[in-house]
Order: structure tokens, then sequence, then C-alpha cells
């Protein structure tokens, strides 16, 4: 992707609702192996980046990402469809830009009704009295693809704003959700950890681990004490 992207590109490139949950689920699953007993605190933290809740809301699972930095995403999981949350802190269109804050005109006006209570409320960090978005994209489950606001007037190039500098777009969306467009998601997550390639291409196909493969990613993880987070998501564990 080239510079200057925004989430109305970054929409095209996301997978469907099912492959979605399941990439979520597995970089929760890796995160929970890579970081043993301890809470969500953000790349850079020490922390885990990722994490999968199930039954967050009634009849809705949630999948988080927090950077560390104040940056991260959501996404909820429901009958209805899958909705994207995402928000760059030093965004030009943070909602805390203005004031009084206020989400950035068109990035929330278009999504559909039933959506409207995981925006008002979103999963994790990202709730607030005004709902910290500077991107989103749904897709219902009856569409073919994925939808954005298409009446957004994003920020100019020179507003000045860090976000430009680090060539992410104005919104932040390339760089917030490259884990999820990223065609080759395995090997990226196994060269940015350490993590044996081969060991987490299995975590994201979904296979179940045991002793040894939680052994292989990770030799010093307690294995009780990971399958019982892995169950907590949902991930599939052979005892």
């Amino acid at each position: 992707m080239t510079e200057r992207v925004t989430i109305q590109d970054v929409a095209r490139h996301l997978p469907s609702i099912a492959r979605l949950r399941d990439v979520c689920r597995a970089l929760a699953a890796l995160e929970i192996v890579r970081h043993p007993g301890m809470a969500g605190g953000g790349e850079g933290t020490g922390g885990r980046a990722y994490d999968f809740l199930c039954g967050w809301r009634t009849g809705a699972d949630a999948a988080l990402r927090r950077t560390g930095g104040g940056d991260g995403y959501a996404v909820a999981f429901t009958c209805y469809g899958a909705l994207l949350l995402g928000f760059d802190h030093e965004s030009p269109m943070s909602p805390y830009a203005s004031a009084p804050p206020r989400v950035w005109p068109g990035v929330l006006d278009a999504v559909p009704r039933d959506f409207a209570p995981y925006v008002a409320e979103p999963p994790g960090f990202l709730a607030g009295p005004v709902p910290l978005v500077t991107a989103c994209a749904w897709r219902a489950a009856e569409d073919d693809r994925w939808r954005t606001g298409e009446d957004i007037v994003f920020p100019a190039a020179d507003s000045g704003s860090p976000t430009d500098d680090r060539d992410t777009g104005p919104d932040g969306a390339d760089r917030l959700f490259r884990p999820l467009t990223d065609p080759a998601p395995e090997e990226s997550y196994a060269r940015g950890t350490g993590m044996p390639a081969g060991a987490v291409r299995e975590v994201y196909a979904l296979r179940p681990l045991d002793r040894t493969a939680v052994a292989e990613l990770n030799p010093a993880a307690d294995f009780a004490a990971v399958a019982a987070e892995l169950e907590r998501i949902g991930y599939p564990v052979a005892r």
C-alpha cells in the first residue's frame, strides 16, 4: 500500500468475516502463549497486544488490539455481521483534535442501524463519552464486501500531523489494520516475535494446541495455564 492510505483503501483488502474472526482468534492465542499470565498492556509494554472476548455482549464476540501507545482497534462480531473500529491518537481525525470532542464527520454517519449499539459502546478502550474512532468499516452478514463512509473529507496531507510523517494516512487505518490485511500474516508475526514460523502457521490454521506445540512456541509457558486461557477465547486445545 502507498502513503495516504485511508480506511476506504484498507477495506478493499480485508478478508471475509469468517477469515477475519479466525485471524483475530489466532493473534489472541499467540499472545497468550507468548505472554502467559500477563494482561493486555499492548505492544512494547511487555503485555499482550491482542485479545479475543467470547461473549463480549449477548450474541457478540469482540477482538482487540492495543499498540501500547494509545492506539488500537476493536472488531465486534455480531449476528448482523462485523464492525471494525480503529483509533490513532496522533491522527488529525482524532475526536480530541476538536473542541468539544467529536468523531470526524462521515466516519460513523453511514454505519447501519443494526451496528449502532456497538458504535455507542464499542469494545475495550475505545469506549468513552465520545467513541475513540478515527477509522471504521463494516460488513453485514449478507454483504459481499466491506463498506466505509463514502462522504468522508480527509484532512489535507499538509495538516502538520505526525500521522502524515509516518506515512500511515490521515486516519491511521493502514498501520492499525495491517495485521488483518497482511497477505502473509504468519510470516510477519513469526518474524516480529522470533517464534518458529511453522508453529505460528499452525496457530493461524486454528490447529489444536497440545503440550508439544505450546512448548515449541514458548518453552517457558505453563501448558495448564495457557490451555485454560486458550479455552477462554474459544481456541481448540488438545489436552
